[in-house]
């Protein structure tokens, strides 16, 4: 008898055993990103081997025990997903995109993707998230040191100067050295952007438009170095290739409406080389009025010259020491001469503090039919020299549109206005040496002595220039400045439409 009650509880235990691995429990994964079902997700019991995979529509079932647990949703590209299973027997799962995982795919020539690993030549990307750190309105500066192989030379740091770009060397029989620039698929012209003419080291003057593109426009671009992947473009990118990709044109995003705001403010001021304040203009010791800085020592003593305005004394009789003169005014009577001393922010005063202030205003919208964004920003900047002012405003519409599955329609539209002034800073030496006059080789050159920011520079009967040499070959900077400036208008419109068929 005892016997059979053993046995019997044997069984019920058994049976209650085998009751509690009956619980099943199914549902669906799914992108969180655009909703699509996954095949091929691992879905396991927490703690142990039990588990499945999903089917070709994200479909699973697995056996539990009734007590529940823990499922683990994993699958290559996604994050890791857990849910505890509690009293349902149903659960749906949607994850998102693990992007520090997936390979890296990157786009090549019109608009195709490839693993990056698959290409035979060299290849870098930069994310919007590096542009952004950057507080740069020209994108051929923000790119700096943010891809190996990629020389930037920039002209002056002025608002609106110009960058060159060298990705394959300066060594070529034409002369040109620039990448060809292709935004969303389509290659844009990369005539000079420089009002100025300024000179390179490699005797060019051309540095390119890419500052009419908008860094915070930007999701990303690829650098291509390699000659297989300059060869793409044909004898263009035969320097190099820089794809932009912008977010009007992108295809990521989430679905449902985004919008978003920027604003950024930074200043800027001039890097001033240190000068010396002993030695006043001359040569060999002695005083004279030269474009050089090794004359009479300015230790107090009367040079036995004259002042170095005294042609001006009669125009602007308020400044008293203009009429400082060792000629005899009156037999036996000589003046001493004039004293030089130093100024020593005769330099440093011609500059101001610069200041740039972009706001940017983003808007996307995104659904199983297509997508839709817009952007627009405006560019305030003032440099670190008076009339050196900047203002751009960029205008971008993109999106996609599914026909049916496998026809889409794309279209990226961009619009820039950009406004430049400045005066002229072209390579020069004492005299103007080549061609015209600029502010660097009249400021730089200026004597110790010479109190610019004091003195009179402009003659206030015919507005001619007034400068310690009167002779016209060198003018005085805040004259040349003030008169010299020029200023450049540039309107651009760039698109791209196709009809892709998948």
């Amino acid at each position: 008898m005892k016997k059979f009650l053993l046995l019997c509880f044997s069984f019920v235990f058994v049976t209650f055993s085998v009751l509690a691995q009956d619980r099943v429990i199914n549902g669906k994964v799914s992108s969180k990103d655009d909703g699509t079902p996954l095949p091929g997700v691992n879905v396991v019991l927490k703690g142990t081997t039990n588990g499945v995979v999903t089917d070709g529509d994200g479909n699973y079932k697995l056996s539990v025990p009734s007590g529940g647990g823990t499922l683990v949703f994993s699958f290559i590209g996604m994050k890791t997903s857990e849910e505890t299973i509690g009293e349902r027997s149903t659960i749906d799962v949607s994850m998102e995109s693990d992007i520090g995982n997936l390979e890296e795919v990157v786009v090549t020539a019109q608009g195709i993707e490839r693993d990056q690993k698959s290409l035979g030549y060299a290849q870098t990307t930069v994310s919007s998230a590096l542009l952004n750190n950057k507080p740069e309105t020209d994108i051929g500066r923000a790119l700096q040191g943010k891809t190996p192989g990629l020389q930037i030379l920039n002209s002056s740091g002025m608002a609106g100067s110009g960058s060159r770009i060298n990705i394959r060397g300066i060594s070529t029989v034409t002369g040109e050295t620039q990448p060809l620039w292709v935004i969303n698929g389509v290659p844009i012209n990369t005539s000079t952007n420089d009002i100025n003419g300024r000179n390179f080291s490699d005797g060019q003057t051309s540095p390119t438009r890419f500052f009419d593109i908008d860094p915070n426009t930007i999701e990303s671009i690829s650098v291509l170095r390699g000659l297989n992947a300059t060869t793409l473009y044909g004898s263009q990118g035969r320097n190099g290739v820089i794809l932009v990709t912008t977010k009007a044109g992108s295809s990521k995003g989430k679905k449902g409406f985004e919008g978003s705001i920027a604003q950024s403010y930074y200043t800027v001021e001039a890097f001033i080389p240190e000068f010396q304040n002993k030695w006043s203009n001359g040569f060999d010791g002695a005083y004279g009025e030269f474009f050089s800085n090794w004359g009479q020592l300015m230790n107090g003593k009367p040079t036995g010259a004259r002042h170095p305005y005294y042609e001006w004394r009669n125009t602007f009789p308020e400044f008293s020491d203009f009429q400082t003169s060792a000629t005899t005014v009156l037999p036996g009577q000589t003046l001493p001469g004039y004293v030089p001393t130093a100024a020593p922010n005769n330099v440093k005063d011609f500059f101001q503090k610069g200041s740039s202030k972009t706001t940017s205003l983003s808007l996307s919208g995104r659904n199983d039919m297509g997508s839709m964004t817009f952007s627009y920003s405006h560019l305030d900047e003032e440099g670190f020299v008076k009339h050196n002012d900047v203002q751009r405003d960029n205008f971008s519409l993109g999106g996609s549109v599914k026909l049916n599955d496998k026809i889409t329609l794309n279209g990226v539209y961009n619009f820039v206005r950009s406004e430049i002034i400045s005066p002229p800073t072209a390579a020069g030496g004492g005299s103007n040496s080549f061609g015209q006059p600029s502010i660097w080789a009249n400021l730089f050159y200026t004597p110790r002595n010479m109190n610019l920011s004091v003195w009179p520079w402009e003659n206030p009967v015919d507005h001619s220039n007034v400068y310690y040499r009167n002779d016209g070959a060198i003018a005085n900077p805040y004259w040349v400045s003030e008169n010299s400036r020029q200023g450049s208008t540039t309107n651009r419109f760039f698109s791209n439409t196709s009809l892709n068929y998948n």
